[in-house]
């Protein structure tokens, strides 16, 4: 709004039905103007979308690489149920080794 509209309910003249309307079109001009103006700014959704795409992105590749994890510890999992005995004899070998690091070299 370009100046201020109470100024002229000081003055001496009648108010008309038609400087009214004229009051109202001007009005309606100015608020489409900044209607023009604010609502492009409303609907631009653009940097949140990429922000959020960003990161479920970034959460698809923590549960890929959280997958594949998994995927190895069954693995490993399923080699020791096969084979028990040969796990058992693999951490009594290294155990051993460690034990032989760790006692005083003579």
């Amino acid at each position: 709004m370009s100046k201020d509209q109470t100024q002229n309910l000081n003055n001496s003249e009648p108010v008309t039905l038609e400087s009214l309307a004229a009051q109202m079109a001007q009005l309606m001009i100015e608020f489409r103007e900044f209607r023009a103006f604010a609502e492009p700014k409303l609907y631009d959704t653009k940097p949140i979308r990429e922000q959020a795409l960003k990161e479920i992105m970034e959460v698809r590749q923590e549960l890929k690489d959280v997958r594949a994890e998994l995927r190895r510890l069954n693995s490993h999992h399923e080699q020791m149920m096969i084979d028990p005995t040969g796990a058992r004899s693999d951490i009594r070998d290294l155990n051993r080794r460690v034990d032989d690091l760790e006692s005083p070299r003579q």
